[in-house]
């Protein structure tokens, strides 16, 4: 990835409530799902998502330079790494991660 452009991780900052995700599956069903009581806080370079007493931490790396916006999520107590793209409109963020 190229070198991070400080105007989008600046913006990212702070929490964010999750309003909803979709799911896809490999055998191309999809669920939505819109009655999570998720938050992310965004600090420098840490994720960290929080859903029904758990949590997830994660490092971001973007590459707001990308076209379409890419984002990188590398899970803190694992190796494992989610590609992805990003659009951040006003304070609306949406982020599409890519799962093995």
């Amino acid at each position: 990835m190229k070198p991070e452009h400080r105007g989008d991780r600046d913006r990212l900052q702070g929490g964010w409530v999750v309003v909803s995700t979709q799911e896809w599956f490999r055998d191309n069903l999809s669920r939505k799902r819109t009655d999570l009581a998720a938050t992310v806080l965004i600090c420098g370079d840490r994720h960290v998502w929080r859903e029904k007493g758990r949590e997830y931490s994660d490092v971001i790396r973007l590459d707001p330079a990308a076209n379409p916006k890419a984002i990188d999520l590398r899970r803190v107590d694992s190796r494992r790494v989610w590609k992805g793209i990003y659009k951040l409109e006003g304070d609306v963020l949406t982020v599409r991660i890519g799962y093995d």
